[in-house]
């Protein structure tokens, strides 16, 4: 009777795992999959000239509505073995379950290509050739020709200040603050020595920091530093590099992040 017992319990708990939601991408169910979190290092994409402000309906492979990012949607596209081009539409909304709707198609779009008005949207071409970015690495060689790349703690990374752009796959100088990302370049172990920092805050998690960063009303965040003992957030506008000489300090107690660029 009692193995009897346990094994219908063991079924009931087998059925409530299924049905919680946090479950299922670990399953394959659901919107997610380990697939759609492969990095983006696997290839490069180029912005299409002439394609801005079209979407398009030829060989989708897939649409999702809500993507989290530009980012996001190209690591979808990098996952998925017939997907040659992309294409993102930022919510000019911000809305909290996503920035953008994101395309991806086993065809690459040209001017003659069928498609229809959508304002804000950009379309990209997947390369299969390896790209530096948040590859490993011993030094600079080793990474890019580029100056402004570095190799940071053992990963291939801009430069602090310089910003990353999806799209070219390069580290750039400016980034405007309409096209500035909610993905993240990390730096541990550095501050910004400036004091004309937007907005200071303490006792908050790192988490509430960065989102505060990003719905910060004059939407030009793009640096935060936080210090992990002081438990304290500070919001920078640096939207051109390169920084001042001195500008970048070592402090063991504090974890620098710059947002990536379109």
């Amino acid at each position: 009777m009692a193995a009897v017992f346990r094994g219908e319990m063991l079924h009931v708990l087998m059925l409530l795992l299924l049905l919680l939601p946090w479950w299922w991408p670990w399953l394959g169910f659901g919107s997610w999959t380990v697939r759609a979190e492969a990095p983006v290092t696997q290839s490069v994409f180029h912005i299409r000239t002439g394609l801005t402000d079209r979407q398009f309906s030829e060989g989708q492979l897939f649409f999702l509505p809500a993507a989290r990012s530009l980012l996001d949607c190209a690591r979808r596209c990098s996952a998925h073995p017939a997907c040659l081009t992309f294409t993102f539409t930022p919510d000019p909304q911000g809305t909290a379950i996503g920035v953008g709707a994101c395309r991806a198609h086993d065809v690459v779009m040209t001017s003659q290509s069928p498609s229809s008005t959508a304002s804000g949207a950009i379309t990209y071409r997947m390369d299969k050739e390896p790209s530096w970015f948040q590859s490993s690495c011993v030094d600079h060689d080793s990474c890019s020709t580029n100056p402004n790349v570095v190799c940071w703690g053992g990963v291939c990374t801009c430069y602090p200040g310089y910003f990353y752009t999806v799209g070219a796959d390069d580290c750039v100088t400016q980034c405007s603050s309409q096209d500035l990302q909610q993905e993240w370049l990390k730096y541990e172990g550095y501050k910004i020595m400036q004091e004309g920092y937007q907005h200071s805050e303490k006792s908050i998690t790192l988490p509430h920091c960065l989102q505060m960063c990003i719905s910060w009303s004059s939407s030009s965040c793009s640096v935060v530093v936080y210090d992990t003992v002081l438990q304290e957030c500070k919001l920078f506008q640096v939207l051109q590099a390169p920084w001042p000489k001195g500008e970048l300090s070592a402090d063991s107690d504090c974890v620098l992040y710059q947002r990536m660029c379109v």
